[in-house]
């Protein structure tokens, strides 16, 4: 696990506020490493990109928690993932939120519920971006539990009555398919 930070301002003061928080993670014995604006843009740009290379498929997803809980989310998820012997990489931006998760390994269903029921508990989400079709069969993506469900499938049907136009996609339907 790691932190990014950045901060902005006054110069004097943004180098006070980076030295405090490189006291606090040395007394926390983490590594820590200050970066000049080359480093930084180039870091930024990786985050943003992260990957998880392996040899089989990766599921990907967007999560969203509340900004006070975020690490302790990621300190859950990573031990979720250790005791079903996956591995999870995760990135949240500690203002919004929002970040990334990738997993790869056996992942379940079940797991990655698990992971969407926290994201919940902390007061957020979890949608699945990508992951092999035959999962994605068994797991709903979006995981829509908000109160105009009974609405969008109601719109859906007046529009697509034989559910033609994506089936079994974001809005679970209770009429054939």
């Amino acid at each position: 696990m790691g932190l990014v930070s950045r901060f902005q301002g006054i110069a004097v003061s943004v180098e006070q506020q980076a030295s405090k928080l490189l006291e606090v993670g040395q007394a926390l014995d983490l590594e820590g490493k200050e970066l000049t604006v080359g480093d930084e843009s180039n870091l930024w740009h990786r985050l943003s990109e992260f990957e998880v290379t392996a040899a089989e498929p990766a599921i990907a997803c967007k999560i969203g928690v509340l900004p006070a809980n975020a690490v302790a989310t990621l300190v859950q998820v990573s031990e979720m993932s250790r005791s079903e012997m996956t591995e999870a990489i995760a990135t949240i931006h500690a203002s919004s939120g929002l970040g990334k998760l990738k997993l790869r390994g056996d992942i379940t269903p079940q797991m990655l519920l698990k992971i969407r029921q926290l994201c919940e508990s902390q007061g957020g989400f979890l949608t699945v971006l990508a992951a092999p079709v035959s999962f994605k069969q068994q797991f709903d993506v979006w995981g829509y539990s908000g109160n105009a469900l009974e609405w969008m499938q109601k719109l859906k049907h007046q529009f697509d009555p034989q559910n033609l136009l994506s089936p079994r996609r974001f809005i679970p339907t209770s009429y054939s398919q």
